[in-house]
């Protein structure tokens, strides 16, 4: 079996049950998994638990999944997601806050094995780090650093060729040291590829191999009853990076501008995102963003991805807009978030929202009345508050920031009623002006963070 490659041995054991299959793949990639998952939980004994749980859900899923996945990038999701449940699962169990707190704390005080201080501080960030990343880039930085593929084995095996290869692996080196650079571990691009080869796949303890086979082969009969709640709870993680939520308000009450109150009925629909995170860069797609929308209005018509503009990485959000100055229905157009569709709402308060935006050209802007944006949150009954206006630049990445539960902004506006402490929504709003101002086309979003 030793002389079949990952693809090889997944068919082999889908279409004959061969456990032979199983094992040689089980002992080719655990060590791969148990790291992964030792660095978020770490706990040796949930990281085995973790493996476990990952392995028994790709021998139930080895017959649906592509020979052209990347299997490295599979585990490697499916580790999150198993991580991620079973940090929320001992979460609920305490029913605090607290202790919540504490499990990511303890994320941070972990000593890693590795005695290089730059590992150190990295370890604790690098899952989160590597989620962040476009699929695409993600697979190359697992295959170079984590499998230690040649640039030419990581070009054939993601369908390009080496030189492509080169760059998609550079540009990912570059978005991992923004990213820790932010987080305080400043360091150079080459020293995070050498951190990374040298330390991210440690040898797994001698006998879990034998366990995870044992348990995956029988699709987890044998297992712990904490091992199959844990794959329950992956596998529903999993689902929820897919599926699509409808959602029907009913009816809304909102003040206009300059009509007093309409009332409207809204209907949203959004894609869930994977609950822990702190932003949007849109590398992954739309995620749960979506154009709001009113009756008579086409202010904001859809929103989308797009490689036109990127403040950072490839792609962003484009929001297409056809905005009438004095125009009720028209004059404004916005495109909103849920932060956390699969839990509750977050506390923002006193937390700086962050956002960048670019309008090819200020189209139809009048002097004295300029096109302007702003950000906005809404809590989970939609109050909402709304950040400082800002004119819009033309040609120019603009940044703009709200700082939530501070009152109201100078040029923004805050209801009464909005709790700064539940926090549901983030968005940007994209106002034409005044009569007879208009702005119609394009305007991009990147990098949302809070």
């Amino acid at each position: 079996m030793t002389d079949l490659d990952d693809p090889a041995l997944l068919r082999e054991y889908a279409a004959h049950n061969s456990e032979a299959a199983f094992a040689e793949l089980v002992s080719r990639r655990v060590g791969f998994v148990y790291s992964a998952a030792l660095r978020q939980v770490r706990d040796p004994h949930l990281a085995g638990e973790i493996t476990q749980a990952v392995f028994i859900i790709l021998a139930q899923k080895a017959a649906r999944i592509s020979d052209k996945t990347v299997l490295t990038g599979w585990l490697f999701k499916t580790t999150r997601f198993a991580a991620l449940a079973q940090i929320r699962d001992r979460a609920r169990q305490t029913a605090r806050m607290a202790i919540i707190e504490k499990e990511f704390q303890m994320q941070n005080q972990f000593q890693a094995a590795a005695n290089d201080e730059i590992w150190n501080q990295m370890s604790p960030l690098l899952d989160e780090a590597l989620a962040r990343l476009g699929e695409k880039d993600r697979q190359a930085v697992l295959l170079r650093f984590f499998e230690n593929k040649s640039l030419a084995e990581v070009g054939n095996k993601l369908g390009t060729g080496e030189d492509t290869a080169r760059k998609r692996v550079a540009r990912a080196l570059e978005k991992l040291r923004k990213y820790f650079s932010k987080r305080g571990v400043v360091s150079t691009a080459a020293i995070i590829a050498g951190a990374i080869s040298a330390n991210s796949v440690q040898a797994a303890p001698a006998l879990l191999a034998k366990t995870v086979t044992a348990a995956a082969i029988v699709k987890g009969s044998i297992a712990a009853a904490s091992t199959l709640t844990l794959v329950n709870g992956a596998l529903k993680l999993m689902a929820w990076s897919k599926v699509k939520f409808t959602i029907t308000t009913g009816t809304l009450i909102l003040l206009a501008a300059t009509t007093g109150c309409v009332v409207l009925n809204i209907c949203k629909t959004y894609v869930a995102s994977p609950p822990i995170h702190e932003g949007f860069n849109f590398e992954d797609g739309v995620l749960s963003w979506k154009a709001q929308t009113y009756p008579g209005s086409e202010a904001c018509s859809a929103v989308s991805i797009s490689s036109e503009q990127a403040k950072d990485g490839q792609y962003s959000l484009k929001m297409s807009l056809n905005l009438i100055g004095g125009d009720v229905h028209n004059s404004a157009g916005e495109a909103w978030a849920y932060l956390n569709p699969a839990s509750q709402p977050e506390n923002l308060t006193g937390r700086t929202i962050t956002a960048w935006i670019y309008a090819p050209v200020a189209a139809g802007s009048e002097e004295g009345n300029p096109s302007s944006w702003q950000l906005f949150v809404k809590d989970d009954q939609w109050h909402s508050e709304y950040g400082s206006l800002s004119n819009i630049v033309e040609g120019q990445w603009t940044q703009l920031s709200l700082t939530v539960g501070l009152g109201k902004p100078d040029t923004g506006s805050v209801d009464q009623q909005f709790d700064s402490s539940r926090v549901w929504v983030v968005g940007v709003r994209v106002l034409a002006g005044g009569a007879p101002a208009k702005y119609e086309g394009p305007v991009y979003v990147d990098d949302v963070r809070w």
